[in-house]
């Protein structure tokens, strides 16, 4: 399988991020997981076709570095010339959000499907082929809001996305020997960022725990810099470490 980090970044807007997105291919479209704001020049820039997407995964609709060019996908499904699109584009959520592609059509009316349907589905806690790939979830907690983490499969190798999360034992569930994980680390400690985000000691602490054997952090506020977040990480976790950049690609 390919993973192909399309977006990198947070509410705090930059340049060289958009916001969080990521895709993941075995053959066909692929999935993507998370379209965030930016996220569809991204797919441009990559020479990945959105338009042929087989799922889309919201790790948590809530917050709109999450889903903000969502809107504009459908739109561009229903408008972009040449382009008819008419195959299903299922659409996996976490329990709970099941009511947030309505909420996106009724503030957004042209967005509506006008030759597909959009199947919306709450996931459990249970395999799910995708794409001819193994997709599993695990709840997160990110404060009050629902939110879900990705694990992927393909012929025994594995790599997870956390999403948006505190640190917990449902993170250390979710990492459990990974190829490669990609987890948000928000800002390094002591920077007075919220608990309901990871940050760079607890990330390295989650990580030597599930004994990922590789880290990719992404997510980054400007709270502290890479050196000071790397060095917390090394206070728990010894494997290879990475920031990761928009466009990055990994096979596995």
């Amino acid at each position: 399988m390919k993973f192909t980090i399309l977006g990198t970044g947070t509410a705090a807007l930059c340049r060289s991020r958009a916001c969080c997105a990521y895709h993941v291919v075995k053959t066909g479209g692929g999935v993507g997981i998370d379209m965030g704001a930016g996220v569809l020049a991204r797919y441009c820039d990559a020479g990945i076709d959105f338009m042929e997407l087989d799922a889309l995964v919201l790790t948590h609709p809530a917050h709109v570095d999450h889903v903000g060019d969502l809107p504009m996908l459908l739109f561009s499904m229903n408008y972009t010339p040449g382009r008819i699109r008419k195959r299903p584009l299922p659409i996996y959520v976490p329990k709970g959000e099941g009511g947030f592609i309505k909420r996106v059509f009724d503030a957004f009316p042209k967005s509506h499907p006008k030759n597909f349907e959009v199947p919306v589905f709450e996931v459990e806690e249970k395999a799910y082929n995708l794409g001819g790939l193994v997709f599993n979830f695990v709840s997160m907690t990110h404060g009050t809001v629902p939110a879900v983490g990705v694990r992927i499969e393909d012929n025994g190798r594995q790599v997870a996305v956390t999403g948006d999360t505190e640190a917990g034992p449902w993170v250390v569930r979710l990492l459990r020997d990974v190829d490669l994980a990609v987890m948000h680390c928000a800002f390094a400690e002591g920077y007075g960022g919220p608990e309901t985000h990871l940050n760079g000691v607890s990330t390295g602490r989650m990580a030597a725990e599930a004994q990922v054997r590789r880290l990719i952090v992404t997510h980054r506020y400007p709270l502290g810099t890479d050196a000071e977040v790397l060095s917390q990480i090394r206070q728990s976790y010894g494997g290879p470490v990475s920031f990761a950049v928009d466009l990055d690609a990994h096979v596995l």
